[in-house]
C-alpha cells in the first residue's frame, strides 16, 4: 500500500498555453455555429394584413429564438488522454504525448477547426455559381410576370416533350387554341355559328361571295380583338399583382429597419430567449401592431405604406411603454448629505437678536 500511494502522483496542472489552445478552439467553434435571430414579427404582420387574413383574432406568433443557454459540448474524444495499461511483466508502457504539452499549431483540436473551415469554404465557392444561376432565374420569371405555378407548368411540358410527346399535345392545345385565337384563325362558337349562317346565305345566293368574305374578315377582326382584350386582362392582373408585391416588400423592409434602430435604442426591446418565458415589451409591442393593423385595414387605410406602418409600429411602441411605465417603481429621492460647516447647533432656535446674527453668519462663512 505504501509502494502504491508512492507511485501515485497528482495530476500535472495544464499549462497556460494549453489553456489559451483551449479558448481559442472552444471560440472557433461558437462562432462557427453562430446564432439565429428572432423572426421580424411586425414585417410577417404586414404579409399576413396584406394576404387579408385576419392576425386580431389569431394568437400572435413567437418567432423561433435559439436557446441562449447552450449546454457545454461534450469534449472531443480525440482530445482525451487515455491511460496505458500496464503489462503483465510490470513494465509500464511508453508515456502518451500529452495534447497540453504540443504547441498551438499543432494542437488536433486546431487543426480540426482550420480543416473544417477550409472545407466550408470550399463548398461556398463551389455553390456560389449555382447560387448566382437560380438568382438570375427568379429576376427573370419577376420580369416577365411568370409566377411560380408558369414555371413548373413549363418544365413539366418540356419534360414531357422528352419522354410523352402525347400528353405533352394534349397539355399545350389550349395553349394554341388560344394564340390561334389572338391570330384570328378560329373563332368563338357565337362567331362562329354566325359563319356558317353567312356561308349558307353565300350558297343559296342571298348574298354574294364578295359580301360573305367582308362578312367573315369582320368575324375574325372581332375574335382577335375579344382574345386581346382577354389577354389584356391577364397582364394587367400580372402587372398589379407585381406592383402589390414591390409595395409589401417596401412596407417590411421600412419596418424592419425600424426594428432594429429600435433595438439598438432600447435593450429592453428584445425578443424572449424561450418560448415558455412571459411576453416582454418585444411581444406585447407586436401584438399592438398586429391591433393597429387590423383597425387600419378596416378603415381603408394603405396598410402597404411604409409611412402607414412604421407610423403603427411607433404608436404600438409608444402605447406599450406608457401602458407598463406605470408598474414600474419611481426610484425614491436622496436625502441631501449635511454639509461640513454644518454644527449640531444648526437647528436650535437663537434666544436673541445678537446670537441669530451670529447663527446667519456662521452659516455663510463669517
Amino acid at each position: 500500500m505504501a509502494n502504491e500511494n508512492e507511485d501515485a502522483k497528482p495530476e500535472a496542472a495544464p499549462s497556460s498555453e494549453a489553456a489559451d489552445a483551449k479558448q481559442a478552439v472552444e471560440s472557433s467553434t461558437t462562432e462557427s455555429k453562430g446564432a439565429t435571430q428572432a423572426n421580424e414579427t411586425l414585417a410577417s404582420v404586414i404579409e399576413a394584413a396584406a394576404k387579408g387574413t385576419d392576425s386580431q383574432s389569431a394568437d400572435p406568433k413567437d418567432g423561433p429564438v435559439e436557446n441562449l443557454h447552450k449546454t457545454a459540448e461534450q469534449p472531443d474524444a480525440s482530445s482525451k488522454t487515455e491511460e496505458p495499461e500496464a503489462k503483465a511483466d510490470g513494465q509500464q508502457p511508453p508515456a502518451v504525448e500529452d495534447d497540453s504539452k504540443l504547441p498551438f499549431h499543432e494542437h488536433p483540436r486546431w487543426k480540426a477547426v482550420v480543416g473544417e473551415r477550409a472545407a466550408y469554404e470550399q463548398k461556398v465557392k463551389e455553390l456560389e455559381p449555382l447560387a448566382k444561376d437560380h438568382q438570375s432565374v427568379i429576376e427573370f420569371c419577376k420580369a416577365k410576370g411568370i409566377s411560380g405555378q408558369d414555371y413548373q407548368q413549363a418544365l413539366e411540358i418540356a419534360a414531357m416533350l422528352k419522354t410523352d410527346p402525347q400528353a405533352a399535345y394534349e397539355k399545350l392545345a389550349p395553349v394554341v387554341d388560344g394564340l390561334r385565337a389572338l391570330r384570328g384563325d378560329t373563332l368563338p362558337k357565337d362567331l362562329a355559328d354566325e359563319l356558317v349562317s353567312v356561308q349558307s346565305d353565300l350558297k343559296d345566293g342571298i348574298i354574294s361571295e364578295e359580301t360573305a368574305k367582308r362578312y367573315e374578315s369582320r368575324l375574325r377582326e372581332v375574335a382577335k380583338l375579344r382574345a386581346q382584350h382577354t389577354l389584356s386582362g391577364e397582364q394587367s392582373k400580372v402587372t398589379e399583382q407585381q406592383q402589390r408585391e414591390r409595395a409589401v416588400g417596401a412596407a417590411v423592409q421600412a419596418v424592419t429597419e425600424w426594428q432594429q434602430a429600435k433595438q439598438k435604442a432600447d435593450l429592453d426591446y428584445r425578443p424572449k430567449a424561450k418560448a415558455d418565458e412571459p411576453h416582454g415589451l418585444f411581444e406585447l409591442v407586436d401584438r399592438e401592431f398586429q391591433f393597429l393593423m387590423n383597425q387600419a385595414h378596416q378603415k381603408g387605410q394603405n396598410i402597404v405604406d411604409p409611412r402607414v406602418v412604421v407610423q403603427l409600429a411607433e404608436q404600438a411602441y409608444s402605447s406599450i411603454k406608457a401602458s407598463t411605465a406605470r408598474f414600474v417603481p419611481q426610484p425614491k429621492a436622496r436625502k441631501g448629505l449635511p454639509s461640513s460647516n454644518t454644527s449640531p447647533n444648526a437647528h436650535r432656535e437663537p434666544e436673541s437678536l445678537h446670537e441669530a446674527i451670529q447663527m446667519a453668519a456662521a452659516k455663510h462663512g463669517f
